[in-house]
């Protein structure tokens, strides 16, 4: 077991702290990207990090960095932390607690000062929560996969007031990077429902998200009968179920959703004469997900009136093998029961893992519950994960 415990205290007392801001009268959190609690969050954790023993900077993206340069300027680094950003009407821990958890190890380095092989480089993400630039932007820009030449994107990134330049100078140089580790609460019911208190993550699911259009022809819903119909919603509800069939037939844990409709002009008088829709697929084995869009594009193309665009491509990525037994033996160690499970949802890990080793730490989420106000991991399990984290940290740095 590690020398050095952390403060559960001091865990509980500076998530509070951060999950206050945009916070409302029912409890929940609306940071979301782009708002003003997001400068509030910034300028909270900053002070934050400074209090921990960090000297902090700001990127051009507006993601938070705090170092650790406890081994000296020239060292390797490892990178841990999460995103500071939520979902409309979201939970105190997505996130958060991942912040509080990379800050909190740091506190405890510099109380105990203990000597390091190499610095830690804390960051608080931005804009990790899906928006209108992507999800996982600050990871994307960090890591340089940005699509800096898309004219698109490029004027939707100055809406925010990102110019090409300022996603370009967020590129980090990740030449000296040992590698990622993340805390993170579940957001599923594996852990809660199986009494683990640690899930090793083994991989984090591939993400890929379309927008269908479909096409019909308007008419007067009253004397247009039914044979004469081109109706654009008749056609995308075809797609809806056929989404649903199919993804259920390839197993291997994928899912596919259909969670955004428009429909025009959208009246009870008037026969639907335009749809469009988004449909997302998820999954760990990259070839089954490029199978399952084939068969969409194949589907959409033959439907009438039909295109589809591609609007986000996340591949799968696998976690360390050797974080991973670090983790475990972490847990052995401190005696606390774990599970290896797979990331159903995606993370920054899924950028990071481009340039580098990544590895990830799931605590348990009360009844499966994430995105919402009623999100909940107990105090007693979140320090446990950053106990894990901190004796995960020990190992590799010292």
């Amino acid at each position: 077991m590690a020398i050095g415990r952390i403060n559960s205290n001091d865990v509980k007392r500076n998530l509070l702290r951060l999950a206050s801001i945009g916070q409302d009268s029912s409890g929940a959190v609306n940071r979301v990207f782009g708002c003003t609690f997001m400068d509030q969050e910034k300028n909270e954790i900053i002070q934050y990090f400074q209090e921990c023993g960090m000297t902090t900077s700001v990127d051009t993206v507006g993601n938070v960095h705090g170092m650790y340069s406890v081994a000296g300027e020239m060292a390797d680094e490892i990178i841990i932390g999460s995103h500071y950003d939520s979902v409309k009407g979201g939970g105190m821990f997505d996130g958060t607690a991942g912040i509080v958890a990379a800050a909190e190890c740091v506190r405890e380095f510099a109380s105990c000062r203990k000597q390091c092989l190499y610095n830690i480089h804390v960051i608080a993400t931005n804009g990790e929560e899906g928006n209108e630039l992507g999800g996982t932007f600050g990871s994307r820009a960090l890591m340089g996969i940005l699509p800096t030449e898309n004219n698109d994107f490029l004027k939707k990134a100055m809406k925010y007031g990102y110019t090409a330049l300022d996603l370009k100078d967020a590129q980090m140089n990740t030449r000296n990077c040992q590698g990622y580790l993340e805390l993170h609460i579940e957001q599923g019911n594996i852990l809660d429902n199986g009494g683990e208190k640690i899930g090793i993550v083994s991989g984090i699911v591939g993400l890929e998200r379309y927008i269908v259009h479909i096409s019909g022809c308007s008419n007067h819903a009253g004397t247009t009968m039914m044979n004469q119909r081109d109706d654009a919603l008749v056609k995308a509800a075809s797609l809806i179920t056929w989404v649903n069939k199919r993804i259920k037939e390839y197993g291997q844990k994928m899912v596919a959703t259909v969670g955004e409709i428009h429909v025009y002009p959208n009246v009870p008088t008037v026969i639907p004469g335009e749809v469009s829709l988004i449909v997302e697929v998820r999954g760990l084995n990259g070839p089954s997900i490029y199978r399952f869009v084939q068969e969409l594009t194949e589907k959409v193309n033959n439907t009438s009136g039909g295109s589809i665009t591609c609007l986000v491509k996340k591949e799968p990525v696998t976690c360390s093998s050797r974080f991973m037994e670090i983790i475990k033996q972490a847990c052995l160690a401190e005696e606390l029961k774990y599970t290896i499970i797979q990331s159903g949802a995606t993370h920054d890990g899924n950028s990071m893992a481009l340039q580098m080793p990544i590895g990830m730490i799931f605590v348990p989420s009360k009844n499966g519950l994430s995105h919402c106000k009623e999100e909940w991991t107990s105090w007693e399990d979140l320090a446990d994960g950053v106990q894990i984290l901190y004796d995960t940290l020990v190992e590799l740095a010292t």
